[in-house]
């Protein structure tokens, strides 16, 4: 019974894993039977036509029927396997099936050599055993995946060995008896095979299950963004409006210089956690694709105009002059939304790391692709080349050889590449460390419905590809 146990295993796996690992490693066996199928057929064809020179045309041509019915068969049953076995309930009968059909064509493959061999002709049996060595050897290797079916490959080298004994001579037996040495050798290969299909395949299974779980947990941690979303917001929308009223003294004087100093801290400190929270969700919103974009002809420059209004006293606060030299004329096709959000983020970071006398400029140009590129460029204080991809990742900073009075949350940059992406297009970083960045926000060509004469060179290819 202990013989018996391991192979029952492979028919009836106890575990579930062990049922969806042993179906896909049939299934491999199956997609390569059907890919070789052609093959097969006009290689046993050339079989038949070769062993009329030793044997009469009606035996042969009885055995090519028998073949061509057990390959067609095959095909039949490789169909039927690919359609059903998706559900593991049906499994083992699916295993039956594919090892019977299996086992006739080699038995029926094996009969065409009893069939040829012609006793006494050592061509016709130096061409008989290379039609079962070569069936064995090629069998083995596109059945290894699955064992109970590569096992069968000794029906192959059994009936070579057989013939081989059958002449009855010393010559033949030595031959006959290397039939175990290519037996222990193809069983070797097959094992090789067999162990690389269900590392390959044991992976392929953990890497979707982990990606099931990754997808589960990013769901959880959508719905717990959307459900938290409205308990932050409403009070910290509270404390933003009540500390504002304070430290405008609406109501009447505070009376103490310090609390109107804490007032102010209230209300810098809730508007940040505030933008932190509403980044936090859009980033969530999009890294899940729920973010739907509601696309019309959007005029960039009103959009642009917009972004350096509600930017205008922190970058006169900071001594910076802000130069927009985009064309007039320039319509897009786009989230009027979104885009509104890409450019005052990107301005409000050339503002902020832009030095008291430095300039800011915003500039647009035709790719010779077609595509639309809008540059931000500033003289600030530039980035480490190390560091361009890593102000693209969440909460990820970089600059740090200017002090800012206020820190950025991290989430700036990866909303507006995550943003520009969406669009089709993508937000690419161009810096020098002490000299200023340039962030190139590009669109596909289908989304420039008119931008006029480029006033600026294209970046480098590199730089906007």
């Amino acid at each position: 019974m202990g013989l018996l146990r391991k192979p029952l295993a492979w028919l009836r796996p106890t575990d579930p894993l062990a049922w969806e690992l042993r179906r896909d490693q049939l299934l491999m066996v199956v997609r390569s039977s059907e890919r070789s199928f052609p093959a097969m057929c006009v290689s046993n064809i050339g079989t038949g036509a070769v062993a009329l020179h030793w044997q009469p045309a009606g035996g042969i041509l009885i055995w090519l029927v028998a073949m061509l019915a057990c390959m067609a068969l095959s095909h039949v049953a490789n169909r039927i396997y690919l359609a059903q076995s998706g559900d593991l309930s049906k499994f083992p009968r699916l295993v039956l099936m594919c090892m019977s059909v299996s086992g006739l064509t080699m038995v029926t493959i094996a009969a065409g050599a009893v069939l040829f061999w012609a006793p006494g002709v050592p061509v016709n049996h130096l061409f008989v055993l290379l039609m079962m060595t070569t069936s064995a050897a090629i069998g083995t290797v596109y059945t290894a995946p699955y064992a109970p079916i590569s096992l069968l490959q000794a029906i192959y080298i059994g009936t070579a060995m057989a013939l081989c004994f059958s002449e009855g001579t010393a010559e033949y037996a030595m031959i006959g008896a290397m039939g175990f040495a290519i037996a222990a050798m193809l069983v070797g290969v097959g094992f090789s095979i067999n162990d690389g299909a269900r590392q390959i395949l044991t992976l392929r299974i953990s890497e979707r299950d982990l990606v099931s779980k990754l997808q589960d947990a990013s769901r959880a941690k959508s719905a717990f963004l959307a459900n938290m979303s409205h308990e932050l917001r409403t009070p910290l929308n509270a404390v933003i409006g009540f500390s504002d009223v304070m430290r405008q003294e609406l109501l009447g004087p505070i009376g103490t210089d310090a609390y109107r100093g804490y007032a102010d801290d209230i209300h810098a400190s809730g508007t940040h956690l505030l933008t932190l929270i509403n980044q936090v969700l859009d980033l969530s919103k999009i890294e899940a694709g729920k973010y739907e974009l509601r696309e019309s002809n959007v005029d960039l420059n009103r959009i642009l105009d917009e972004a350096v209004r509600m930017i205008a006293r922190r970058a006169e606060e900071g001594g910076v002059t802000i130069i927009n030299d985009v064309p007039r004329n320039a319509i897009i096709r786009a989230d009027e939304t979104a885009i509104r959000q890409v450019a005052l983020n990107v301005a409000m970071n050339a503002v902020k790391f832009t030095p008291p006398g430095g300039k800011v400029r915003a500039f647009g140009t035709i790719l010779p692709d077609g595509r639309l590129a809008i540059g931000v460029r500033d003289t600030g204080c530039g980035i480490r080349p190390e560091d361009t991809e890593a102000v693209f990742e969440n909460f990820g900073q970089a600059r740090h050889d200017l002090a800012v009075r206020e820190k950025g949350t991290g989430l700036g940059l990866p909303i507006v590449r995550s943003l520009m992406r969406a669009h089709g297009g993508d937000a690419i970083l161009d810096s020098v460390l002490g000299i200023g960045t340039t962030v190139y926000l590009t669109l596909p060509r289908e989304r420039v419905i008119d931008f006029g004469l480029a006033i600026e060179p294209p970046p480098p290819a590199s730089r906007a590809a």
